[in-house]
C-alpha cells in the first residue's frame, strides 16, 4: 500500500481502463484546466462510518472532504480517476455509436455532465439521471453490447454502479493507506 493524503497516489494509475480504438482517453486541455474544475459530488453523499468511498459520486473520503483544499490540477487528476472507471465500466455494457448526438441529448435534457470526460463517462451521466426515462437508446446515440441484452436500463444503471464502486474501493484499497491519510486530515 502506499501512502497518500493526495487525490492520486504515487505510481496508481489515473484511469481504470486502457485505450482501445482511441476512445477512452480524457480530454483535458489548457484552456480548462485553466477553469476552476467542477466538483463531482451528485448529492448523494453516503460513506459508512468505516467506508473509504462515496457512495454518490465515488470519490475516495478524503477527497470529498478536501475537496475546497485542492487546486485544480488535484481536482482534474481525481476526475481523470473518475471517467476513466465510468469508461471502463460502461464500455462493457453498451456502445456509443454517435457522440455528437449524445452530448446533444445531454444538453437538452438539461442533464449534468463533464464535457471533458469521453463519451462513456457522458453516457455514465445519462444513465445515472434518466435509466428509468429512457425507451430509446439510439436516439442517445447508444446501443446495448450482447452483455446488456434482455435488461431493462435500469438493471443495467444498477449493475453498472455497483461496478463502480467496487472499482472504486478496490482502487483505494490497493493504493492508498487509510492511517497515513488519517494523520495528514487538516
Amino acid at each position: 500500500m502506499i501512502d497518500s493524503g493526495g487525490p492520486l497516489a504515487q505510481n496508481a494509475p489515473l484511469t481504470g481502463s486502457a485505450p482501445v480504438k482511441g476512445r477512452f482517453r480524457t480530454r483535458p486541455s489548457q484552456e480548462n484546466m485553466s477553469k476552476t474544475v467542477i466538483t463531482p459530488c451528485v448529492g448523494i453523499c453516503s460513506t459508512s462510518i468505516a467506508g473509504s468511498v462515496c457512495r454518490g459520486c465515488k470519490r475516495f473520503a478524503h477527497e470529498v472532504i478536501r475537496w475546497n483544499t485542492y487546486t485544480d490540477a488535484e481536482r482534474q487528476i481525481v476526475w481523470e480517476r473518475l471517467g476513466g472507471f465510468r469508461t471502463t465500466i460502461v464500455s462493457s455494457w453498451l456502445e456509443v455509436t454517435d457522440e455528437q448526438l449524445l452530448q446533444q441529448q445531454l444538453v437538452k435534457q438539461k442533464i449534468k455532465f463533464n464535457p471533458n470526460l469521453n463519451s462513456y463517462a457522458w453516457a455514465y451521466d445519462l444513465l445515472r439521471a434518466g435509466a428509468s426515462q429512457i425507451n430509446d437508446l439510439e436516439q442517445y446515440g447508444l446501443q446495448l453490447l450482447p452483455r446488456a441484452q434482455g435488461m431493462s436500463l435500469a438493471e443495467i444503471n444498477e449493475a453498472i454502479e455497483k461496478e463502480y464502486l467496487a472499482l472504486s474501493e478496490a482502487h483505494f484499497q490497493r493504493y492508498f493507506d487509510p492511517e497515513q491519510i488519517e494523520r495528514q486530515a487538516p
